[in-house]
């Protein structure tokens, strides 16, 4: 299992598209809580990220093809899986590597509670994750396909009494809500299931 976790900030984001061919976006949600995009680029068509004040985004990508720019030195070749922060007025354009699509995900939590804490989790097959305490509401981002079984508890945090077990089925790139509490998660999976949480 591996973990990442990040400083506080509030996140907040612009959108908008660069290039000649236009880049694919999609809102996957959009609440009081969270707005979460789903982004298709190429090399042909390539999307800019900018943050307004005071905010900043996460974004994450969905396959290893992915190229950025952040205007510092030149474009960098990113891992898939591997989460990274956008701060105010800080600007990132998106594209891929020959004539691969590349999908990546950018985060924009609203309304936080506490510093934004980011994890990437790896699970092996039908091992369970057991949270040591309360969490806030986490959103969930599958980095491979997930079918995952969550349990909270609906008893006093000192006092563990399981609830009725909900099964979550999820596609690469799929996300959703973990409710707020403490949580035992078990990989239902033969292989090896891999998220991203975000708590705030």
């Amino acid at each position: 299992m591996c973990r990442l976790r990040t400083g506080g900030f509030a996140v907040g984001l612009w959108l908008s598209v660069s290039g000649l061919v236009a880049a694919e976006s999609q809102v996957l949600l959009d609440d009081a809580r969270a707005r979460v995009a789903l982004i298709r680029v190429s090399d042909e068509a390539p999307y800019n990220l900018a943050a307004p004040e005071p905010n900043g985004a996460v974004w994450v990508a969905l396959d290893d093809s992915a190229v950025v720019d952040s205007g510092d030195g030149g474009a960098r070749k990113v891992l898939a899986g591997v989460p990274e922060t956008l701060g105010a007025r800080q600007k990132v354009i998106f594209a891929a590597q020959g004539d691969k699509v590349v999908r990546i995900i950018v985060v924009e939590p609203r309304k936080t509670q506490q510093p934004l804490t980011v994890e990437t989790l790896a699970l092996s097959a039908h091992q369970e994750l057991q949270d040591a305490s309360d969490r806030n509401d986490t959103l969930l981002i599958a980095l491979s396909p997930l079918r995952l079984r969550d349990v909270w508890n609906v008893g006093d945090e000192s006092d563990w009494k399981p609830s009725k077990p909900r099964v979550l089925l999820m596609p690469t790139g799929a996300v959703t809500w973990l409710r707020s509490g403490m949580h035992h998660l078990t990989n239902l999976l033969g292989t090896d299931a891999k998220f991203l949480t975000l708590e705030w």
